[in-house]
């Protein structure tokens, strides 16, 4: 699950591009299947992630590296 802590925001907008640019040709179930999945979805990444943070090490904690902003040294 460590490498999956991006799609707690990922999986939401994803959900508002889909039903943005979509929606009325979806039409109103499948807009609001995909809004609720997206956001539910996100929170299972998100329980998922409390998770094994909390049956971890006290020490350990989850670290997920987008890239470097700035480099020194």
């Amino acid at each position: 699950m460590d490498n999956w802590i991006f799609l707690i925001p990922l999986l939401p907008f994803l959900g508002f591009l889909v039903n943005g640019l979509l929606g009325r040709r979806l039409g109103d179930r499948a807009a609001a299947i995909i809004g609720c999945a997206s956001v539910a979805g996100a929170f299972a990444v998100a329980v998922a992630s409390f998770l094994q943070v909390d049956a971890a090490k006290p020490d350990t904690f989850l670290k997920q590296d987008f890239g470097t902003w700035i480099q020194a040294g």
